[in-house]
């Protein structure tokens, strides 16, 4: 049996960021039309791409990232093939597949990015979570709310 071995395209791995970057960029820049001309899409496209490919936080991030979209597609294509085959109506779906859907993204986007920049963030952090101020302002802000509500509880009565 042969089994096939993908390790060198993980060389040409930054070229291919770079690229999605690159085109990703310049398709929001040149739908949204927030710069008119079409080369300072194309150089700012450029230099964006060249500043994420250079962070090595930033493609380690897109490189984890990129598979759990993949295989989140490919799970939610599945989950439509099923549902065509079993010739249900997928208009029930729509609205609550499409939310988990973009839910569990978001997680996968988080916990990439945590996994990737934790190393990095872990003294802030520390220092954040031991800090007494930060106690003191979560304490005024659940004081602020319970407050806020109690006066729309009593202004709506009125």
């Amino acid at each position: 049996m042969t089994v096939i071995d993908f390790t060198p395209l993980s060389e040409i791995l930054p070229l291919l960021i770079f690229l999605v970057v690159f085109i990703l960029t310049f398709a929001v820049l040149n739908k949204t039309k927030v710069i008119e001309n079409a080369f300072m899409q194309l150089l700012i496209a450029f230099l964006l791409s060249t500043i994420f490919i250079t962070a090595t936080g930033a493609r380690d991030y897109v490189e984890i990232v990129t598979p759990w979209f993949a295989i989140l597609l490919v799970c939610l294509f599945f989950i439509m093939a099923v549902m065509g085959f079993i010739g249900k109506d997928v208009d029930f779906m729509k609205k609550g597949i499409g939310g988990v859907f973009v839910a569990i993204l978001i997680l996968a986007f988080v916990v990439s990015g945590i996994f990737i920049f934790s190393t990095g963030l872990r003294p802030y952090f520390g220092a954040f979570f031991s800090s007494p101020r930060l106690y003191s302002g979560v304490l005024l802000i659940v004081i602020a709310a319970v407050v806020g509500w109690v006066l729309l509880k009593s202004v709506a009565k009125k």
